[in-house]
């Protein structure tokens, strides 16, 4: 009875759990508040895991990576009613496809606590995101939001950013490879140009190539709540320049990776723009085919900039030409962490570098 009152976690992951026998002795716990079944749930386990749900006061559920189906998704939507109290739910990676989505989508509509959701690939569809966009303008509880891995076409991107313009309490979305491209990344950057609330975005894996990329940068122009932008693997190509612009204008967002997006001979006008930028702490530029007059634009902006500390540069085809960047360390810039790891440097270049890091 001593230990019942001092269980708040119960993880029961990696093992072969039957529930049987369990379920009723789980709800004795007063001050459960977090259950871990990832990778056990079986179809035919998901009955008696409802109970437990229905039963207990927990606040917190990892059902990732299990056997639920969309009749098991019909259980836990229903426990998620009863409960009334989860306010953290993950079920990623389990294949339930559109209608479980939707099921769940409902449940959590209804309850109307949810916090932090992560619906990472399950197969969802166009029906889930048409709940989305209602959710996402009422919900006033949901800080939290990863959808990443379910596709999402140009009329969903339109139905999802016209709910994610208008919500207000969003801080985190992640919506990483969504196959996500032409008109459908515009209208991430429009809602963009509206929300003043999201802090973190992910939005990497997709291919919003150049149109999508001009119109993340122009919302970067006004935006004032972004703080973490992951736009790796998009095929931006040329419209890298944009960034200029927006580090220019911008003056909140601290953290940018446009790594594994081939821009050779393309980032001095980012260069440019790094170069008064008051507030880009980290910027990841890795596997972009950088070359050396690359490192030289780069070089020449941190002789300038105040605020950069971190800046991966790594896996590219950067040679010999380094000076400018020893002459910024050399200047006391403000860089604390320098990745040039798996470039193509010769003994000298690398003598240079170890040489102005020593003063």
């Amino acid at each position: 009875k001593a230990m019942r009152n001092e269980v708040i976690c119960l993880r029961l992951s990696s093992h072969n759990i039957s529930f049987f026998g369990l379920h009723n002795r789980i709800c004795l716990y007063p001050n459960l508040r977090r259950i871990s079944c990832a990778g056990e749930i079986r179809p035919n386990k998901i009955s008696m895991l409802e109970g437990i749900i229905s039963n207990s006061k927990i606040t917190s559920l990892d059902l990732s990576v299990g056997g639920i189906d969309e009749e098991g998704a019909d259980l836990i939507s229903q426990g998620i009613i009863s409960n009334n109290t989860i306010t953290h739910m993950d079920i990623s990676y389990i294949s339930i496809g559109d209608q479980g989505c939707v099921t769940l989508l409902n449940a959590i509509h209804f309850v109307y606590i949810a916090q932090h959701l992560n619906f990472n690939q399950c197969e969802a569809g166009n029906e889930s995101i048409s709940i989305l966009e209602e959710y996402l303008q009422k919900t006033t509880t949901l800080i939290s939001f990863d959808w990443s891995h379910n596709q999402i076409g140009y009329y969903a991107a339109v139905q999802f950013c016209t709910g994610l313009k208008n919500n207000k309490t969003i801080l985190d979305l992640s919506l990483h490879s969504c196959e996500m491209s032409g008109f459908a990344a515009v209208a991430v950057g429009e809602a963009l140009k509206t929300n003043n609330t999201i802090t973190c975005l992910n939005v990497s894996g997709n291919e919003f190539a150049e149109q999508g990329t001009q119109m993340i940068c122009f919302a970067l122009h006004s935006n004032s709540s972004l703080r973490k932008l992951n736009m790796s693997a998009n095929t931006i190509g040329e419209s890298v320049g944009c960034f200029g612009e927006a580090l220019r204008l911008n003056h909140t967002l601290t953290f940018l990776d446009l790594s594994v997006n081939r821009i050779p001979n393309q980032i001095q006008e980012l260069a440019k723009g790094l170069k008064n930028n008051k507030t880009l702490c980290s910027l990841v530029l890795s596997r972009c085919d950088l070359t050396d007059g690359d490192a030289t634009a780069l070089g020449d902006s941190l002789c300038f900039n105040k605020s950069l500390t971190f800046l991966d540069i790594s896996h590219n085809k950067i040679t010999y030409r380094v000076e400018t960047i020893v002459k910024a360390l050399t200047l006391n810039c403000p860089l604390v962490t320098l990745n040039m790891s798996n470039n193509i440097l010769g003994d000298s270049q690398c003598l240079a570098l170890v040489l102005s890091l020593e003063g």
